[in-house]
């Protein structure tokens, strides 16, 4: 699975849009959507908070994802 089907995943498991989603880390939709797309990573602090929503969930999401 790659960060951007991991993060969407997660988002999608929490039933929010991407502007709800941004809104618990901090981050504009668009950010959302770059990180989604692969364009962008998030930063470090932000993917400790999604691997934390992850493990909330019950979710199998790999930190290896995250790291290329």
């Amino acid at each position: 699975m790659t960060a951007g089907e991991a993060i969407k995943s997660i988002r999608m498991a929490l039933l929010l849009n991407q502007a709800e989603f941004g809104a618990k880390l901090g981050v504009s939709s668009a950010a959302i959507c770059s990180w989604e797309l692969e364009k962008k990573k998030p930063r470090l602090h932000h993917i400790r908070t999604i691997l934390e929503m992850a493990k909330k969930l019950k979710l199998k999401i790999d930190a290896k994802d995250f790291i290329n």
